[in-house]
């Protein structure tokens, strides 16, 4: 390999970790910005009314359908007082999935991470959680390394390169969460998974 090659490959290698590093950092921002503000509006408000009447009807299927899924009485004096009747329907999602919130804002993920707070579903919560993480998350493929690699002024990268690359910085290609300031990962919805599980 030539050592205009080898500079190249380091170069490239610095902006992968610079990228995953950067993603680790948006991420955990964004997750104790929103925590922060939803402990403080319950602590502010203990017993204010969610209404989940103002919701995007997206929204109001998913939660609905999240209830149905897990049995929760909608019976129940706590449930029925913050769930309007008013997103009560037949028309349920037909899967609980992050992709249900690819439409939605990140304003609007957070209001129904408050509402699952507030109702105390710790898995919608969970949930909500890799939706924010996944919309903050800026996923890079090859063709994101190649537009890289050229406004670095970067030599060619052949299809090889780009897989190691790939291989040895995943958390710069895809929605993963490194850990520490290494490029150790884990997928977010293994995690989820994993939890699930316990």
């Amino acid at each position: 390999m030539s050592i205009e090659k080898q500079q190249n490959i380091q170069q490239t290698e610095i902006l992968l970790v610079e990228i995953s590093n950067k993603k680790v950092c948006q991420l955990d921002k964004r997750i104790i910005q929103v925590s922060n503000l939803i402990q403080q509006q319950i602590n502010d408000n203990p017993n204010e009314v969610i209404h989940l009447e103002l919701l995007t009807e997206d929204q109001k299927e998913f939660v609905q359908h999240y209830l149905d899924m897990h049995n929760y009485d909608l019976t129940d004096s706590k449930v029925k007082q913050h769930i309007q009747s008013s997103i009560l329907s037949d028309n349920f999602v037909n899967a609980l999935d992050v992709q249900l919130f690819e439409n939605m804002s990140v304003l609007e993920i957070s209001q129904v991470l408050k509402a699952a707070a507030y109702l105390q579903i710790d898995q919608l919560i969970q949930l909500c959680n890799v939706a924010l993480a996944t919309k903050i998350y800026l996923p890079y493929d090859e063709t994101s390394l190649q537009a890289i690699k050229e406004s670095q002024n970067l030599g060619e990268l052949n299809e090889e390169d780009i897989i190691a690359m790939k291989e040895k910085y995943p958390c710069a290609f895809s929605n993963y969460e490194c850990t520490n300031n290494t490029n150790e990962y884990t997928s977010i919805n293994q995690n989820q998974q994993q939890q699930d599980n316990l």
